[in-house]
């Protein structure tokens, strides 16, 4: 038995601008783990990143550049506590 692909949401255009607009205005335009304000229109930073993101307001979210690059490198190469930060956030405001 096979698995269903997961469906990936890509946008262009007009349709990404107004998910971006959405994802800023939901996270009040700073960052989701230190707090920073974030210029509008920057775009979000996916969860689960790579092949598996998707343009989704429920999987995007509001991160300054230093905290992006924590959720990708971390502080001496470990990443795994910003990425659960943004991994919990995504969770609190999918559920309400």
């Amino acid at each position: 038995m096979m698995l269903p692909k997961a469906k990936r949401v890509r946008l262009h255009g007009d349709k990404l601008r107004e998910v971006v607009a959405e994802v800023y205005k939901r996270d009040g335009g700073h960052c989701i783990i230190c707090g920073a304000p974030v210029d509008e229109g920057e775009k979000p930073h996916h969860y689960p990143q790579g092949a598996l993101k998707s343009d989704e307001v429920g999987k995007m979210v509001v991160l300054c550049m230093k905290c992006h690059t924590l959720v990708h490198f971390g502080t001496h190469g470990e990443p795994v506590t910003y990425k659960k930060k943004v991994k919990d956030y995504l969770r609190r405001v999918n559920r309400g």
